[in-house]
């Protein structure tokens, strides 16, 4: 495509309006009008690169919080340098401000002792999908304890909260999308005899925002979705982050299936933001002399 100055000059030689029958040439005084186009097209300040961070944003106890740690980094897409752990929990815990997030490219949220703050953290993570950064969340953040504050007002849940529910083993149902980047290499899945879960079902659509299956459980209700229409990715996952793995907690969903790429997978695909919407400039009203 030509640079918007020499299209400027082009259609300046080139062009004439057709809206009245007689000939219009097109003035010099339309190369504003383009270049006034371009500023709210192309963007003032080219993005720096995607920082190389991931955090964990964890209220729950650190021997789980270690576990879902180590399983990230044995997928060899981090390494445990690369894997920060923010405790937001209601023992202490301070909720991280938007610009110690904005130090990530992408989190991984959830719950089990509380948030400290549910709604100022909910209110920080919504801008900060905002402004392009990537959001995983986990039970139970996405079943009995929610985020509250923007992240629940602005419909950034990909499952509805509405409740937990648990004890029955599940396993990895139908794949909706199965090439769809969170789900490379997961070829199984087992939930463990607990098998937490969400009671909510994909959260409504509104406002320009959509929520779409990824994956299901055996059970049919959701596993893996995706909340769209935002400046960042918003991906739910719907099971306990911590594995059988964790000391004492042979329950938990089972270290030998493909747990640690789902989360690996989502953190990877959140990084990156949504490509920007498309935008078509018509030309039509023009025509050759």
């Amino acid at each position: 495509m030509l640079p918007f100055a020499r299209l400027a000059a082009w259609i300046r030689v080139n062009f004439e309006t057709t809206s009245r029958p007689k000939r219009v040439r097109v003035r010099r005084s339309f190369k504003p009008g383009l270049e006034e186009l371009e500023h709210r097209l192309v963007p003032s300040a080219v993005p720096g690169p995607v920082p190389a961070k991931i955090a964990l944003l964890a209220a729950d106890a650190p021997t789980y919080v270690a576990d879902v740690k180590a399983k990230i980094v044995s997928t060899g897409r981090f390494t445990s340098a690369q894997v920060d752990i923010i405790p937001v929990g209601n023992f202490g815990s301070t909720t991280p401000s938007l610009a110690t997030l904005d130090q990530y490219a992408a989190v991984l949220v959830w719950e089990d002792f509380n948030f400290a703050d549910p709604t100022t953290l909910g209110n920080n993570l919504a801008a900060y999908v905002n402004q392009g950064h990537g959001v995983v969340e986990a039970v139970f953040a996405t079943a009995s304890e929610p985020l509250t504050g923007l992240w629940q007002t602005g419909g950034y849940n990909a499952i509805a909260p509405s409740g937990a529910r648990g004890n029955t083993d599940l396993q990895l149902g139908a794949v909706a999308q199965p090439n769809h980047p969170v789900m490379v290499g997961v070829h199984s899945f087992d939930g463990g005899s607990r098998s937490y879960e969400s009671t909510g079902g994909l959260a409504p659509n509104s406002a320009g925002h959509t929520s779409s299956l990824i994956a299901s459980w055996s059970n049919g209700s959701p596993l893996v979705a995706e909340r769209t229409g935002f400046m960042g990715h918003v991906v739910d996952l719907d099971f306990f982050p911590p594995s059988s793995d964790t000391p004492g907690r042979a329950d938990f969903w089972q270290a030998n299936t493909d747990g640690a790429k789902l989360m690996a997978n989502a953190l990877v695909y959140a990084e990156t933001p949504p490509p920007p919407p498309h935008v078509t400039v018509s030309l039509a009203r023009y025509r050759y002399h």
